[in-house]
């Protein structure tokens, strides 16, 4: 009687350029662990699309969830795109914000995109701002010949609300976005939230816009420019809001843009201050 025995498999992982990124090793009928994007040198003028790891011998996809019964070497595959500028001719914009960002009534042609109770601050609550035209957002869109993508403005967004999957991925439900406007932070002030943890969800917008919010229509990369929208001056003092935590914000989106070079600054603060923030 015998027993067939099997020598330990061996999946090598390349890297681009063709050396060896990873060695796996593993019992015959087994499985490797999955591989995300490898950490490469990437010519700095080019967009790499990462279409995932590739079985050298079969030019095929590699199916990490298949049993392992010879041994494999795999490849990262991208395409690799030219740059496109962002201009503002024909671009589709697209918002994350809070209540400020909002607008829906069932009789208008333009609404942000959550409609249910609590969900939108104008027009319900506002005396002055009873159409979408008198939206700060719907004049930016009229006034620079833009398209709405989605606004997944929320009233009450904080941080936690902002970076949720949800909210994320339909951004380009309506077009690829080649703007996208992240207006957040007053009601993360009013909950007390750290600097830190506002970071940590802006990074995350910041990442998968930047990764899954890409134009390739021209056959070339047009990645979106993120605008980030500092806080202005507030005289409110309830609940844990404080003047040195909104500047603390403000700070921290401006390091942000230097960062990561598409994304800008809207320096809000600029103009609402406390010399004409009632007004």
């Amino acid at each position: 009687r015998y027993t067939k025995v099997y020598d330990e498999m061996t999946v090598t992982l390349l890297n681009i350029d063709g050396s060896v990124y990873e060695i796996e090793k593993c019992d015959y009928d087994s499985y490797i662990n999955s591989y995300n994007e490898p950490k490469i040198d990437k010519d700095e003028n080019k967009y790499y699309r990462f279409l995932g790891w590739y079985d050298k011998e079969t030019e095929e996809n590699f199916d990490f969830d298949k049993e392992i019964t010879k041994n494999y070497t795999i490849y990262p595959k991208y395409d690799i795109y030219e740059y496109e500028d962002v201009t503002l001719e024909n671009a589709t914009i697209s918002f994350i914000g809070d209540s400020i960002s909002t607008f829906y009534s069932s009789s208008s042609s333009v609404n942000s995109l959550y409609g249910g109770t609590n969900q939108f601050y104008y027009p319900i609550y506002s005396a002055t701002v009873k159409s979408v035209d008198k939206t700060w957002w719907y004049q930016l869109i009229k006034n620079n010949n833009l398209t709405l993508g989605i606004n997944n403005s929320w009233s009450g967004s904080s941080e936690s609300a902002g970076m949720s999957d949800s909210r994320l991925k339909t951004l380009d439900d309506n077009g690829t976005p080649n703007i996208v406007v992240i207006f957040l932070g007053t009601n993360d002030n009013v909950n007390g939230h750290t600097v830190e943890n506002l970071k940590d969800a802006y990074v995350k917008m910041i990442e998968y816009i930047s990764t899954y919010c890409v134009d390739f229509s021209n056959n070339t990369a047009k990645v979106p420019y993120i605008y980030l929208f500092t806080n202005g001056y507030s005289a409110y003092n309830g609940y844990n809001y404080t003047e040195d935590r909104r500047i603390e914000y403000n700070t921290m989106f401006k390091e942000l843009a230097i960062t990561y070079k598409n994304v800008k600054i809207f320096d809000l603060a600029q103009y609402i201050t406390k010399d004409n923030y009632s007004t």
